[in-house]
Parts: structure tokens; C-alpha cells; sequence
């Protein structure tokens, strides 16, 4: 359920407290339509001060950097130095982007500069050494950086899937999925065309590009930008998770973790596919409100909170 608050002053405030993981869950739609129209309010608004404007900045700029965007991410992080100068860490997230794009030199210049506002960020000076040594690898190789040995680049100029995530990151999905419809329906296209429909509210062509994905893949890898680009109205309904599950694929990367079973034997015992499996089968009953199957699931896991809360209800 999309966060609610009062006034932007208690929206902001929440947000600086609770980071980047408070922004991102909420998704694409409350991102722009909620944070970020309070986010520009309060640059005009006295009783907000410049640090909290700084830190909604530098939160938006993770949910960029997040959903694979770095220029946008880079864009964010400036406009946070903009409201707070020594905002280091904003200045070590900018080094981190430039590093991404191959940008080197640049990446260790921003490095150097959050160390100098926060001597003891450990992070800004472990990425330092990481920056340094690609610089010393860029005049050691005259100026060129094999991107398979590279510490740091992962962006490539004239990659059309990081065009189409800055084209997203820009609200504009309609120009991502133009860009996309000049590629071939490899699964990896059909995948970046899902964050599109999503963002675009095509719940339909989001669930059948979902099920054609889901019927050719032999993994499914799920990122950030899967959760921020699947809309309330599509995460809510069992029509997602039921494809999902019904795909053969094994399933790795970003999924829900519950803490109450963290200590469970049962659970400690699944794989990375069995484990992710289980919460698609928890999303699916919980929003189907299938107390059959959840009930199965409380007597595998009778000390999983969030099921018996569901049972409840």
C-alpha cells in the first residue's frame, strides 16, 4: 500500500530518516507523483531545511543508480551538493556513476572529495582504491580500459538498454519503448519492455510480456527495477505471481525476505529458488486472500509472521 502523509515537511522528513529502501518499494507512480512533486515544493518552502532538501536528492539519486541510470543518478546527486555542499556522500555516489560509465579520472576526483569531507566513510575509501586503480590501469594501457577486466565499467555509449533506463528515469516510458521496438524480442529486450508497461500502467501487455518471458527463460534474475516498475494495482493481484510460478526457471537475484523465518530449519533448508518460490506463493495467496494454501503454508512455517497476520485479517 502506497505511503500517505499530511504535509511534505512529514513526507521529506520520514524519507531522510528511512533512506533510499523507503523511496524504492513505494515505485515508479508514487516516485513521481508523490515524492518528487513534494521534493521540488520544499525547495521553496522555508520551514524545510537544506539538509532534508539534500538528502531527498541523494535519495533519488539512489533510486536512479538503483534502476540502473547513472546519468539521472549523477543529476540528483549535484542537485543534492547544490542544497548541502558537504553532503560527502553524495560526492562518493557521483564517483561511483562516472566509474560505471568509464569515466575514471573524473570518478576519482569526486572520490577524493568525500574523503576530504568525511575522513572515516569507509565505503569513500574503499571505492577510492578501486577509482585509483583504474586511473593507474588507464595510462598503463594508453588510454584504453578492456571493459572485462575493468574494475568498475559496467555502462557501454550506444547501449539502447541504459538509453531506455536514463529515457525511464526521465519519466518518459513511451520514448524508452519506441527506442526498445527497434530491437529484436530477445528475452533481454522483452524484460526492459516490462519496466515500460509498468510505468505506463499497461497492466495487460505487462503480464503478457511477463508470460512470454516467463515460458522462455531457464533463469530469472530479478533486479531493483523490477519491483519499482511493477505498479500496486499489478502487485496486488495473483495474476503476476501465478505466472511467475508456473515458469520452469530458477528464480536468483532481488526477492522479499521475511525475517521471521530467518531461525526456521525448514526454510534455512531450501535452495535460492525453493526460498524465492515461497514468497511468490505467499504474494499470491495473501492477494488472492486464499486462506487454503496460506494456511498450508503457516503448518510448513507455523513461526512465518506475515502468514499468520494474513490468516487473521
Amino acid at each position: 500500500m502506497p505511503l500517505k502523509f499530511d504535509n511534505d515537511i512529514d513526507l521529506l522528513n520520514y524519507v531522510s530518516d528511512a533512506g533510499i529502501g523507503s523511496v524504492h518499494i513505494q515505485g515508479y507512480s508514487w516516485f513521481w507523483n508523490e515524492f518528487m512533486p513534494a521534493l521540488k515544493r520544499a525547495e521553496g518552502n522555508p520551514h524545510i531545511s537544506n539538509e532534508i532538501i539534500s538528502d531527498g536528492y541523494y535519495v533519488a539519486g539512489d533510486v536512479h543508480d538503483f534502476n540502473e541510470a547513472p546519468k539521472a543518478a549523477i543529476n540528483s546527486y549535484k542537485k543534492s551538493l547544490e542544497f548541502d555542499p558537504l553532503h560527502g556522500e553524495a560526492h562518493r555516489e557521483i564517483a561511483n556513476m562516472l566509474g560505471h560509465m568509464g569515466r575514471y579520472e573524473e570518478a576519482l576526483i569526486h572520490s577524493d572529495r568525500a574523503i576530504e569531507i568525511n575522513p572515516d566513510d569507509e565505503c569513500a575509501i574503499s571505492d577510492r582504491d578501486i577509482h585509483t586503480s583504474d586511473v593507474r590501469d588507464l595510462y598503463d594501457n594508453k588510454g584504453f580500459i578492456d571493459e572485462k577486466t575493468s574494475n568498475t565499467h559496467i555502462y557501454v555509449q550506444g547501449d539502447m538498454f541504459w538509453q531506455a533506463n536514463e529515457y525511464l528515469a526521465n519519466a518518459d516510458p513511451q520514448k524508452a519503448l519506441k527506442l526498445l521496438d527497434g530491437i529484436n524480442d530477445e528475452i533481454v529486450t522483452l524484460r526492459a519492455k516490462t519496466l515500460c508497461y509498468g510505468a505506463l500502467g499497461e497492466t495487460q501487455k505487462y503480464l503478457n510480456t511477463w508470460s512470454e518471458i516467463a515460458d522462455k527463460s531457464t533463469q530469472i534474475d530479478m533486479t531493483y527495477a523490477d519491483w519499482f516498475f511493477i505498479e500496486t494495482p499489478v502487485y496486488e493481484n495473483e495474476d503476476i505471481w501465478h505466472i511467475w510460478l508456473a515458469s520452469k526457471a530458477k528464480y536468483t537475484g532481488i526477492f522479499a525476505r521475511f525475517d521471521s523465518l530467518s531461525a526456521n530449519k525448514n526454510y534455512q533448508s531450501l535452495s535460492l529458488d525453493e526460498g524465492n518460490r515461497l514468497s511468490m506463493m505467499y504474494c499470491a495467496y495473501e492477494s488472492s486472500d486464499n486462506k487454503k494454501e496460506l494456511n498450508k503454508l503457516y503448518k510448513r512455517f507455523p513461526d512465518w509472521v506475515e502468514v499468520k497476520e494474513a490468516l487473521e485479517s
